[in-house]
C-alpha cells in the first residue's frame, strides 16, 4: 500500500515538475519578443518588468497603488511604468472616472479584451506613451468620454483594433506604430472631434481601413504611412466631409491625394496611392493605378467629374462615390475589389466602356439604405465577368442598363430591387448563376436581352407591377434542378405584368413548362395583336402551358416565326445570325427571308457586292444585280453609272453623251464626268486636257500658249486670258499685224 502511494506521490511530483518547466519555457517566450518592423527588427524585453494581472485604477484614489511616481498634479503627474500587464479574463489597465494628470509608459499590456481603457477621465490629463500593447482580443487603446488624451510612441502588434476613440475629443494620436491586427479598422476615430493623427506608421492585413474616420469633424490626419491599406471616411451631409484636412500621408508608399473645394482640376499623373476628392467641381481623373487599399477613389460632393482610363486592383473598393452629381466614368478597368464601383446618393451618373471582373463581392453596388438612390443613371457597354454579382442595385429612379456583358459571376448578374421606369435592354446574360434579380419593380422594361446557359434562373420577378418582359432569347437556362429555377420565374405578388415576342428554347427541360408564373394578372401575350411567343416545345396546336401552381396560365397565341420574315426563328439564331426580332436585319431594305430565298445576298450585310448600292435599293429601285458590281459588264460599276447618269443595265462603255471626245469608259477611267464636257470648268473640254496632258479635275491645270509665237510670225496666241480665252496675232496677205479672240 504504501508502495502505491509513494508511486502515485512520484507520478504527482513529476506532472507539477512538468508544469513548472512549462511555464518558465512560456515565461522566457514572453520575456524576449521580436516584432520585425520593417527593415530592422524591435527586441520587447519584459523579464525586466513588474508582472500583474491588472491595473484597475476607479478614481484618484487608486492611482498610489500602481503608480511609480507623481503626485498628479499638472507639473508632476502619477507614473505608471513598467509594468508587464498580462490577464486573460479583463482589461488590462482601466482608467476611469479620474481628475489627477497621470502617465502610462513603458509597459506591456496583454489582455483578452481592452488593453488599455480610459473613460470619463479630466480633460487633457492623461498621455500614454512608449507602450507595447499586444494580442488584445477586442482593442488595444479604447478610450470614451475623454478630451485632450495623447497616445503617442506605442507599438501595437497583433490586437484586434489597435485604438478606438467614441466621444473622445481632441485626441493626439502620434507615432505609433501598428500592425497586424485582426479587425478592418486598426484606429478608429468615431463621434470624436478636433483630434490629430499625427506621423503614425500603419501595416494593414487585407485593404484595410488603416485610419477609420466617421463624425470626427475637424480633425487633422497629417504625415501618416500606411501600407496595405488606407483611410476611410463616412458622412451622411457634405458639408462634414468638408471639415476634414489630409495633409502629407503617403498610402503604399504613394502620395495620399486630397483636393477639397477646388473648381477645374485636372488629376492625370499616376502618382497617388488613394484619392479623395470632396465638394469640387469639373474634374478630372485619369490614368490612375491604384491598389491594395480600402478604397482607391472616395469622391463626396463633387459634380461634372469625369474618371477615365484608371486600373484600380486588389482594393477593398475601387471607387466611392456619394452625392456627387453629373458623373462621367468610362474606360476603367475594376480587378479583384471586393466592390468595384459603390454608389451613394448621386444623380445622373454615366458608367460606360468599363471592364469589372474578380471582383468578390459586386462590380457595381448602390447600398439599400432609404437615403441612397440613384436617379438618371446610365450603365451601358460595360463588362461584368467572374464577379460574385455583376450589379447590385437598391432604390433607383430611371435607370438605364444597356449593351453590358454579365458573363460567369457566381451569383447575380444584375439585381435590381426597390426600382421604377428602369430599361434593361440589348445585354447579354450568358452562364451567371442567376440573369436578373428584380424586386420590388414598377413600369419596367426588359426588352431585346440575351439569357444563355444561366445556372438557376434567367429572369426572376418577385412583387414586380406593370413591367414588360419582351423580345428577349432564352436558350439554355436553368440548368441545376429546382422548383423556382425557369427560364422566367414570376414569383408570388407580381401582377399585371406582360410578356410577350420572347424566344424560349431549351430552357428547365425537367419541368412540364420553360417558364413559371405564380402572380396574379400577368399576360403572355400581346394583346393589342394577339401574338405570344416562340417556344421550342409548343406542340404547334393551341396554347401554351405555363407553370403555376395557383390557377391556368397559357399562352394563347404562341409564334414560330416573330418577326414575320419567312425564317423561322430558332434558324435564325442558330443558322444564319439574324435577328429574330427584325425582318431586316441589316436595314437594307430586304427582309431577311427575301435574301436568303430569293437573291442569295448577305442578310447582315447591307451591300453584298460592296458597289456603294444597298442591296435593296439595286433590287427595288436600279434593277441592278445586288451580287455584281457591274451589272452590265461594261467595265463601269454600278454606283459610277447611277451617280453620273449612265445606264447601268447596259453595255455604254463607248458612248460619248457630252461630246467631249472622251468615251464613258474613259471618262471613268479619268474619273471625269460623262455628263459634262469640262469637268472641272477651265474652259478646255475634258478631251481636249488629256490630249493635251493637263488635268481635266483640276482647274487651274489647263493648256497653255506659247509666248514666242509673234517673234516667229507664227499664228499662236501670245497672251492668254482667264477662262481659256487666247488673242490670237498673225499678219494678214498686206503684212499687216491683226489680232482676235478665241477660245
Amino acid at each position: 500500500m504504501n508502495k502505491r502511494i509513494k508511486i502515485k506521490k512520484m507520478h504527482i511530483g513529476f506532472i507539477i515538475c512538468f508544469l513548472i518547466i512549462l511555464q518558465l519555457i512560456i515565461y522566457s517566450e514572453k520575456a524576449e519578443i521580436v516584432a520585425e518592423t520593417g527593415d530592422h527588427y524591435k527586441s520587447i524585453q519584459i523579464n525586466s518588468l513588474t508582472l500583474i494581472d491588472n491595473i484597475t485604477i476607479n478614481g484618484d484614489g487608486d492611482f498610489t497603488t500602481y503608480a511609480t511616481s507623481g503626485d498628479g498634479s499638472e507639473t508632476t503627474p502619477y507614473v505608471i511604468e513598467n509594468y508587464n500587464v498580462t490577464t486573460t479574463n479583463t482589461r488590462g489597465i482601466s482608467i476611469k472616472q479620474t481628475t489627477a494628470h497621470f502617465i502610462v509608459k513603458n509597459c506591456y499590456v496583454d489582455a483578452d479584451n481592452e488593453g488599455i481603457y480610459l473613460s470619463y477621465v479630466d480633460p487633457f490629463t492623461a498621455e500614454i506613451m512608449n507602450n507595447t500593447i499586444i494580442n488584445n482580443g477586442i482593442r488595444g487603446i479604447q478610450i470614451m468620454w475623454t478630451v485632450g488624451c495623447i497616445v503617442d510612441n506605442n507599438t501595437f502588434l497583433k490586437n484586434s483594433q489597435a485604438i478606438y476613440t467614441i466621444e473622445a475629443h481632441n485626441i493626439t494620436i502620434s507615432n505609433n506604430e501598428i500592425r497586424e491586427c485582426s479587425s478592418n479598422r486598426p484606429v478608429f476615430i468615431f463621434n470624436s472631434q478636433y483630434c490629430i493623427i499625427d506621423g503614425n506608421e500603419i501595416y494593414g492585413t487585407n485593404q484595410d481601413d488603416c485610419i477609420g474616420l466617421r463624425a470626427a469633424f475637424n480633425s487633422e490626419i497629417i504625415n501618416n504611412e500606411i501600407y496595405n491599406g488606407g483611410m476611410y471616411v463616412e458622412e451622411y451631409d457634405l458639408e462634414d466631409y468638408l471639415l476634414y484636412n489630409f495633409e502629407n500621408n503617403y498610402v503604399n508608399s504613394k502620395p495620399h491625394g486630397f483636393f477639397k473645394g477646388q473648381n477645374s482640376i485636372v488629376i492625370d499623373q499616376d502618382i497617388y496611392g488613394q484619392l479623395f476628392v470632396f465638394g469640387c467641381s469639373n474634374v478630372l481623373i485619369a490614368n490612375q493605378n491604384i491598389e491594395e487599399v480600402n478604397y482607391a477613389i472616395k469622391m463626396a460632393g463633387t459634380n461634372n467629374a469625369e474618371i477615365r482610363d484608371c486600373s484600380f486592383v486588389d482594393n477593398e473598393e475601387g471607387m466611392d462615390i456619394q452625392k456627387s452629381n453629373y458623373t462621367f466614368i468610362h474606360d476603367n478597368e475594376f480587378y479583384n475589389n471586393v466592390r468595384g464601383l459603390e454608389l451613394e446618393d448621386t444623380f445622373y451618373i454615366e458608367i460606360e466602356e468599363n471592364l469589372f471582373q474578380n471582383n468578390d463581392g459586386r462590380g457595381i453596388s448602390a447600398s439599400a439604405s432609404e437615403m441612397n438612390y440613384v436617379l438618371e443613371a446610365k450603365i451601358t457597354g460595360n463588362i461584368f465577368r467572374n464577379n460574385g454579382w455583376g450589379i447590385e442595385l437598391y432604390t433607383q429612379h430611371f435607370i438605364r442598363v444597356m449593351n453590358n456583358i454579365f458573363e460567369n459571376n457566381s451569383d447575380i448578374a444584375l439585381d435590381i430591387d426597390e426600382s421604377d421606369n428602369a430599361i434593361i435592354s440589348n445585354n447579354v446574360f450568358v452562364n451567371n448563376s442567376i440573369g436578373i434579380d428584380a424586386s420590388n419593380l414598377l413600369n419596367c422594361t426588359i426588352n431585346y436581352n440575351k439569357f444563355y446557359d444561366n445556372l438557376e434562373i434567367g429572369t426572376y420577378l418577385d412583387d414586380a407591377d406593370n413591367s414588360t418582359i419582351k423580345y428577349n432569347i432564352f436558350l439554355n437556362n436553368a440548368k441545376i434542378i429546382d422548383d423556382l429555377n425557369y427560364a422566367i420565374t414570376i414569383y408570388y405578388s407580381s401582377e399585371n405584368n406582360t410578356i410577350h415576342h420572347n424566344i424560349f428554347f431549351n430552357n428547365s427541360i425537367t419541368h412540364s413548362s420553360q417558364v413559371r408564373d405564380e402572380g396574379e394578372n400577368n399576360i403572355w401575350y400581346d394583346i393589342s395583336i394577339n401574338e405570344g411567343n416562340y417556344w421550342d416545345d409548343w406542340s404547334g396546336i393551341g396554347s401554351y402551358y405555363i407553370y403555376s401552381e395557383g390557377d391556368p396560365v397559357f399562352d394563347h397565341y404562341p409564334l414560330n416565326d416573330i418577326d414575320k420574315d419567312r425564317i423561322d426563328d430558332l434558324e435564325e439564331i442558330f443558322d444564319y445570325g439574324t435577328d429574330p426580332f427584325d425582318d431586316d436585319s441589316d436595314d437594307d431594305n430586304l427582309i431577311d427571308g427575301d435574301e436568303i430565298i430569293d437573291y442569295g445576298t448577305d442578310p447582315l450585310d447591307d451591300d453584298s457586292d460592296d458597289d456603294n448600292l444597298i442591296d435593296g435599293d439595286e433590287v427595288n429601285i436600279y434593277g441592278t444585280n445586288p451580287l455584281d458590281d457591274d451589272s452590265d459588264d461594261d467595265g463601269m460599276d454600278d454606283f459610277w453609272e447611277i451617280s453620273y447618269g449612265t445606264d447601268a443595265l447596259v453595255n455604254d462603255s463607248a458612248e460619248d453623251p457630252d461630246k467631249d471626245k472622251l468615251t464613258n469608259l474613259e471618262e471613268y477611267t479619268y474619273g471625269t464626268d460623262p455628263c459634262n464636257e469640262d469637268t472641272d470648268g477651265d474652259g478646255y473640254s475634258d478631251g481636249r486636257e488629256v490630249k493635251k496632258g493637263t488635268d481635266p479635275l483640276n482647274s487651274s491645270d489647263y493648256p497653255k500658249f506659247p509666248t514666242t509665237a509673234l517673234a516667229l510670225g507664227l499664228t499662236m496666241p501670245v497672251i492668254v486670258l482667264g477662262s481659256g480665252v487666247g488673242v490670237f496675232f498673225y499678219l494678214n496677205k498686206k503684212g499687216k499685224l491683226k489680232f482676235l479672240f478665241k477660245k
